[in-house]
């Protein structure tokens, strides 16, 4: 120990390296940076510690009580503190030269060095000179990378394409910059796996089904849940770049959500190799994330999907969002830039006819207008699990509760005659006002931020009845692209005359959509991932960190060992 504190790390030649803050607000979720000040209730053995960021803390600064999942404290109870408290990375002792090294930079796993002598790299280089080392069977055994992930249909489709992708950026990027094409740097030895595909059971929530009480609208939906993960083998090792979850609710789902699919979370850091802009003069990150985006939709559209949901939603500073602190200098981007980042990608998804349509929440479900030929209702709304406009229906709902009471009279007097037209109520009753409500209060809440809710359409729907045209004949305006239509309502006489005066018609026959959307891709379990926060706080409380590459390094390969363990 002696040596260890006089000495710096022979790896890094750094004495101490100090983990980011493991303070996080309760009620916003924010990590409370080093030497700021927060609020904190004491904390006795059977109760957990309530910790709140200065804003949160002053946020409604009227009232001697602050509110933290359902529970409300009394600021009298809560002292300030500032968070002055260190975490050392923690070091190891090389059984042969006796040096310490951080555990970081020797890339040290205890599980493995448990079963023999910790010998640090400087030491195994010498042996390997010398021709003396030869590696055990158990430290083979421990060296687990990406690409021994079992692979799956989607992560081989995705990959495939990635790789065929960049393959042609690299030609254009030469072609463009006059140079040969061995000049160009190439982004190597990228991996894209599913770490976790399983079956789940999303139940509708009592509040949001008390809203409407009148419709037939499922209590569950069942869906897959599966995330994906790309990495780059940098300098010897893998580390995970970027991450994506999603759900994806099939044929065999209800009404609304039937073949959807919900983009839940992205998450990424700053580390791919090589650092330079694509040949259409984006970021070459850039570029390989909306490739996988887009491989994804393609995967999907061919498996029958019709919708995709994208929340685009920037992370706060200091917010994670599944990959546990990020490089201090990743810029967190705007909202603006986050949308225009989703619309510069399907735009290219576009121009491969991947997505054949382009919306938002807003527009699809709350829009009345003289024309509109749907019915506004909640029970339109898709339901997902940790989406936006379902938590916010439910807030309104209980507020509406609260402030009205019983009395169904002052609900009625809220609700404006163009949304009850909307809903086609002529005579509203008691739930059909409460719906009315609901809508038109979100509508006006989203309305400010609609286009960071897309809707992305995957397959042509009739724009008579809105159902999907599966097969038959499908008819399609020549000129202005947008109008479709399906056989049933061709053949109606007053569609007919309607579409004869607007649209010049032409057909193809579709016969390329499949009836079920199940792929009979392998289920990949890992409890690690069961859900997002799980994985978080498990990257929090051991510390597996990607504010730096080398952290970064770290804690991949301590992700995908854990996830060795649980996979086998």
């Amino acid at each position: 120990m002696d040596n260890k504190e006089s000495r710096p790390c022979q790896l890094c030649g750094i004495h101490n390296h100090f983990f980011a803050s493991q303070t996080y607000c309760v009620t916003c979720e924010v990590r409370i940076e080093k030497n700021a000040y927060y609020y904190c209730k004491s904390a006795d053995k059977a109760e957990k510690e309530y910790c709140f960021c200065t804003n949160c803390y002053k946020k409604n600064s009227r009232s001697s009580y602050i509110s933290c999942n359902g529970t409300s404290i009394s600021k009298k109870l809560l002292h300030k503190k500032i968070n002055d408290v260190v975490v050392e990375e923690p070091w190891v002792q090389c059984d042969k030269c006796k040096n310490w090294q951080h555990q970081v930079c020797a890339l040290y796993t205890s599980k493995r060095d448990l079963e023999e002598d910790y010998l640090c790299p400087k030491c195994c280089l010498k042996e390997i000179e010398n021709g003396v080392h030869v590696p055990s069977q158990k430290s083979n055994a421990a060296i687990f990378g990406a690409k021994d992930i079992p692979r799956t249909m989607l992560s081989e489709h995705i990959e495939q394409r990635l790789i065929k992708r960049l393959a042609q950026e690299r030609e254009e990027k030469a072609k463009k910059e006059a140079k040969n094409l061995d000049e160009v740097l190439a982004a190597e030895n990228l991996c894209v796996r599913v770490l976790s595909s399983v079956n789940k059971q999303l139940k509708v929530k009592k509040q949001f089904l008390d809203i409407l009480s009148s419709e037939n609208y499922p209590s569950e939906f069942n869906y897959g849940s599966k995330v994906i993960f790309l990495f780059q083998k940098i300098e010897g090792v893998d580390v995970c770049l970027f991450v994506m979850e999603v759900q994806e609710f099939g044929s065999d789902c209800g009404y609304p959500n039937q073949r959807s699919v919900y983009i839940s979370y992205l998450d990424s850091v700053k580390y791919l190799r090589p650092e330079r802009e694509a040949a259409t003069g984006e970021p070459l990150r850039t570029f390989i994330y909306h490739e996988i985006l887009i491989g994804y939709l393609d995967y999907c559209k061919k498996r029958g999907f019709v919708t995709c949901y994208i929340w685009s939603c920037p992370p706060k500073k200091g917010y994670d969002y599944i990959l546990h602190c990020h490089p201090e200098t990743q810029k967190v981007p705007k909202s603006g830039q986050l949308q225009n980042w989703y619309h510069s990608m399907l735009k290219k998804a576009a121009k491969e006819n991947i997505t054949v349509g382009l919306t938002n929440v807003y527009d699809r479900f709350f829009h009345p207008t003289k024309k509109c030929d749907y019915k506004v209702t909640v029970a339109r709304l898709p339901y997902f699990d940790g989406d936006y406009w379902s938590s916010a229906a439910m807030d309104l709902f209980s507020e509406i509760k609260e402030t009205e009471g019983k009395d169904i009279r002052k609900v009625e007097k809220l609700v404006t005659k163009a949304t009850l037209k909307a809903m086609e109520h002529t005579n509203p009753s008691e739930s059909t006002s409460k719906d009315a409500l609901v809508m038109q209060k979100l509508g006006k809440q989203i309305l400010p931020w609609k286009k960071n809710f897309i809707v992305v359409q995957l397959q042509q729907a009739c724009k008579q009845c809105h159902q999907l045209i599966m097969s038959g004949k499908r008819w399609f305006c020549s000129e202005c692209k947008e109008f479709q239509q399906c056989e049933r309502c061709h053949s109606v006489d007053m569609h007919i005359s309607v579409t004869k005066e607007k649209h010049a018609l032409n057909h193809v026959l579709v016969d390329d959509i499949p009836f079920d959307t199940n792929d009979n891709d392998i289920m990949v379990e890992n409890e690690l991932l069961e859900t997002r926060d799980k994985f978080l706080i498990f990257c929090q409380n051991n510390n597996f960190q990607f504010d730096t590459l080398r952290r970064a390094k770290y804690s991949s390969i301590m992700i995908l060992l854990h996830s060795k363990n649980l996979l086998c």
